[in-house]
């Protein structure tokens, strides 16, 4: 008996002796935590401040209501809402923004009522360069962004005024608006699923201000714009009543004022883009009208690619608008 004792004591003694190499070799595993949003009885009232405090890896979850877009991605965190019919983040430029470098899920809301961002980072010169460009009313993706279980709607992109972007280069085309709905910048990956992307709007500048020539302006991906070197997948989704429209010639400059081209009414692909499983329907691209003295001639310009623009093979793009 005595020495059964002690050989209990001699083990017992062992793994306390050993408890401090154990704990370094298999440290405490932080687990994320949870930040709640809501009206109120909430940890927050609004998600910038949710993002604030939160942890790169922690969960914040949105109760139902509508919350003011403009939210800025900073973090790799999780938005889980309450579901898209009741959680809702509307207006603020682009509803949401997935800074570079971060990698975010968005679950369960609605992303509606954005105008889009200003795209300020500078590419080839030429066509290819986005500065000056208004871009992705619903969701801005610079980074790794997960969107599912969620709906983006009504937004509207309008490319800029004269006089409101300052870019030396005269090949940039600063009167444009890429994304409607969803923008997926150069380098950055998109996965939408489980979701639809309806009723957005990618438009050229429309207005009558001098100093624009070519239309004002194109209006290109009305749903979604997947740029060069950017990775898009869509599965088991719907893309739908989206609309891509050239923008108005300038009187101004009379006769040379032909309408912009609008391109790629659901989805305008200038990068590597996946789909499975999903639906495009209903989705339109027109061209802009063109003018003389302020009077409608010289030219309505390009619309194609209804459903989509430079799409993968059995998507087919549909016709013109």
């Amino acid at each position: 008996m005595r020495r059964r004792r002690l050989h209990v004591v001699g083990l017992l003694l062992m793994f306390g002796l050993s408890g401090g190499w154990l704990l370094q070799m298999h440290p405490p595993v932080a687990h994320a935590a949870t930040l709640t949003v809501c009206a109120s009885g909430c940890g927050f009232t609004t998600i910038p401040a949710a993002i604030a405090a939160a942890t790169a890896g922690d969960d914040i979850v949105i109760g139902p209501g509508t919350y003011a877009g403009g939210v800025i991605i900073n973090k790799d965190l999780r938005l889980i809402g309450s579901g898209a019919s009741v959680t809702s983040i509307e207006g603020g430029g682009s509803a949401i923004t997935v800074n570079a470098g971060v990698t975010a899920t968005v679950s369960g809301v609605t992303l509606r009522g954005g105008t889009g961002t200003i795209y300020s980072v500078a590419g080839p010169s030429g066509p290819m360069d986005k500065r000056g460009k208004r871009v992705g009313g619903g969701a801005n993706n610079l980074g790794q962004l997960t969107l599912e279980y969620s709906v983006v709607e009504n937004n509207s992109v309008t490319g800029a005024a004269p006089g409101v972007i300052a870019v030396a280069d005269p090949n940039v085309s600063k009167y444009s608006a890429l994304g409607g709905g969803i923008y997926n910048a150069p380098g950055a990956a998109l996965i939408l699923r489980f979701s639809t992307v309806r009723n957005n709007s990618a438009s050229g500048y429309r207005g009558t201000a001098g100093g624009v020539t070519n239309g004002n302006g194109a209006g290109i991906g009305g749903g979604l714009f997947n740029d060069a070197g950017a990775t898009m997948t869509i599965q088991r989704s719907l893309i739908s009543n989206n609309t891509a429209l050239g923008g108005r010639a300038s009187p101004s400059f009379g006769n040379r004022g032909g309408g912009g081209a609008g391109i790629g009414g659901g989805i305008y692909n200038e990068g590597t883009l996946s789909i499975s499983a999903t639906t495009l329907s209903g989705n339109s691209a027109s061209g802009g009208d063109g003018q003389a003295s302020g009077a409608a001639s010289n030219g309505t310009g390009s619309g194609f690619g209804g459903n989509g623009a430079n799409l993968p093979g059995g998507f087919g793009g549909g016709g013109a608008g």
